[in-house]
């Protein structure tokens, strides 16, 4: 099945959140992981786009609203609309309550890039945002990267790189995306 709009919406209850039993076939290990310190496992794509359009210059939007009105979100998704210059993507994001397995991917992630103190910070987390990346083998998907350093700028946590091979925060996200579009502005 084409894992396009028409599936994405397919898979929301009428208030545009992910149903319970919804199942989006992501392999997380293969996903990028944003930790969040906010305890509520929602969409708040208000707040990116004001981030994204004051830091990084770029728009950014959801193709569907959500409602969360007072319920209890135990996870929820979104296909997150990323526009800039040359690049136009939508890369799909979910969000749930961090695991214990997410903390040793981030520590996995430490180790791997002989860094210190990130993966406390994720210890600390309470939510993760788990971004799909379209990168094949050892290719980079620039749209997933600053979808990444858009979340960690809002999250206020760090960014646990597909497979554990890094983990970074904002700035380092948003630097290596810089250097592949060699024209983007820090505002």
């Amino acid at each position: 099945m084409a894992r396009d709009e028409q599936w994405f919406r397919s898979l929301l209850d009428e208030d545009g959140v992910l149903s319970d039993a919804a199942d989006l076939g992501m392999n997380e290990r293969q996903c990028f992981r944003v930790f969040s310190q906010d305890a509520a496992p929602k969409i708040r794509s208000g707040k990116w786009a004001e981030f994204a359009q004051r830091f990084t210059d770029t728009r950014l939007g959801i193709t569907t609203d959500k409602r969360y009105g007072m319920r209890d979100i135990v996870r929820d998704a979104a296909r997150v609309v990323l526009s800039r210059d040359t690049l136009r993507a939508t890369r799909l994001v979910m969000v749930r309550a961090a695991t214990d397995a997410d903390v040793s991917h981030a520590e996995a992630g430490e180790r791997a890039s002989g860094t210190y103190g990130m993966a406390a910070l994720a210890k600390r987390c309470k939510t993760v945002f788990v971004v799909v990346t379209q990168a094949a083998d050892d290719s980079r998907d620039d749209a997933a990267l600053l979808l990444c350093a858009i979340l960690a700028g809002t999250e206020l946590g760090p960014i646990v790189a597909p497979d554990a091979s890094d983990i970074i925060g904002f700035k380092t996200a948003w630097t290596r995306f810089s250097e592949s579009k060699k024209d983007a502005p820090y505002r």
